[in-house]
């Protein structure tokens, strides 16, 4: 049994979690009754001895366009929790959004929020909130605008950005455990929360990210497994996260269009230790 052991996105990509377990024989408390099991993509870890852990966990930051825009990055949260033998720790690691085409006006998808919650006692012990995804350039370029946001150490995520001339407005920010939302006259989905759902992405009533109660798959295959949003006419989907991102304003008339909001963190002992620092993948790592 060897720690530090990082748990990782086994090289999954895009909405939906790992499908079989990679890790071998390096997962802790492999070959003894505690061992991983995984299911729609979330990994569940029996706790191998009563003590005090670390956790380093890590929200995915959103997809690039492949032009100037950034997206956000994600959250890098670390606590200390003391764990009982035998507990059942349930695991999501958060996926970085799907790269966006800059040329044909295709935005990032929202990165995926990371998740550590006990099974066992049903109770969340901390989530790290992913990066917005990048929207795309337009003719009178605002890169700070078109950027994805950074996730946050507070418990809301971020709202979207609107399109640089404004017309197009961002979404709002998600706040206690919700999803976020879209703009008054904004396009791409929101990101998900612990147990909200993202918005929809406008004109559509089934493109939109799920929670992490409700399996944290992102919007539309291009929102990060973890909440992330899906884009829609060049903005960035916002991030899932504990509480999601609001969507970014759409490209109108060639303005281009606004970066997606960022998902908000939780730590259960509140000392909220971190950055938001992530540019890839999200992961758990426990000492």
């Amino acid at each position: 049994m060897s720690f530090p052991f990082t748990f990782t996105n086994m090289s999954a990509t895009g909405s939906s979690g790992p499908t079989s377990i990679t890790y071998g024989t390096s997962t802790p408390g492999y070959g003894t009754s505690y061992v991983m099991t995984l299911t729609g993509g979330i990994q569940y870890w029996t706790v191998p001895f009563t003590r005090t852990y670390s956790f380093t966990l890590a929200g995915a930051s959103g997809g690039p366009t492949g032009s100037t825009p950034a997206p956000g990055l994600g959250t890098v949260l670390t606590l200390n929790v003391s764990l009982t033998k035998g507990q059942v720790i349930k695991i999501l690691v958060g996926q970085l959004g799907v790269a966006g085409v800059n040329a044909s006006a295709v935005g990032g998808g929202g990165g995926g929020g990371t998740f550590v919650y006990n099974n066992t006692t049903s109770a969340l012990i901390a989530a790290a909130g992913g990066g917005g995804g990048a929207g795309v350039t337009g003719s009178g370029a605002f890169n700070s605008v078109e950027n994805g946001k950074n996730g946050t150490l507070t418990t809301s995520g971020t709202s979207g950005n609107s399109n640089p001339s404004g017309q197009w407005t961002g979404g709002t920010a998600g706040t206690g455990g919700n999803g976020g939302g879209i703009g008054s006259n904004g396009y791409a989905g929101a990101g998900a929360g612990y147990s909200g759902n993202g918005s929809p992405v406008q004109g559509s009533s089934t493109d939109f990210s799920y929670s992490f109660l409700n399996g944290g798959v992102g919007g539309g295959g291009i929102g990060g497994f973890g909440g992330g949003g899906d884009q829609s006419l060049g903005g960035g989907g916002g991030a899932g996260g504990y509480s999601g991102g609001g969507g970014g304003g759409q490209n109108k008339d060639s303005q281009g269009a606004g970066g997606g909001g960022s998902g908000g963190s939780y730590d259960v002992t509140g000392g909220y230790s971190g950055s938001a620092t992530n540019s890839g993948m999200g992961y758990v790592t426990v000492t």
